[in-house]
């Protein structure tokens, strides 16, 4: 079983927010720390638009979970595997994923949910380096 982590603040409201569950079995990286990193690019003060926090949100919580299935799925708990994808299941339905993640025709979990619950991991570990990165990429 993995270990539980303690999810830090911004996660946690970010849960009593939008009635979102995060993974605590995945590292999550700070927001505050990602939007710097992205002010650091710049060259210049940067300005980010109203949002876009929400939307760095709706991407973490889809990588987390995408990272609890593939892990538990390749250490063959079964209960942490069913967790993350029930959470992937209803994720269109969330609020930030559905205002941030332009999906109608749920094409993401078609080519890569769905292969992953029936054992094909290969689409899942090509999303996460596609669509989400560092720290995810196992």
């Amino acid at each position: 079983m993995a270990p539980v982590l303690e999810l830090s603040p911004e996660y946690l409201d970010a849960a009593a927010t939008y009635s979102m569950e995060f993974p605590d079995d995945v590292e999550l990286p700070s927001i505050a720390d990602r939007l710097q990193a992205i002010n650091d690019l710049e060259e210049g003060p940067t300005t980010f638009e109203e949002g876009f926090e929400e939307s760095i949100l709706a991407v973490v919580w889809r990588c987390g979970w995408e990272r609890s299935l593939l892990e538990a799925t390749q250490r063959g708990d079964n209960l942490a595997r069913d967790r993350a994808g029930t959470q992937l299941l209803g994720s269109a339905d969330e609020v930030l994923i559905e205002r941030w993640v332009e999906d109608p025709d749920r094409i993401w979990e078609q080519e890569v949910l769905d292969p992953a619950l029936a054992g094909d991991l290969e689409p899942l570990k090509a999303d996460l380096v596609n669509s989400c990165g560092y720290p995810f990429v196992p």
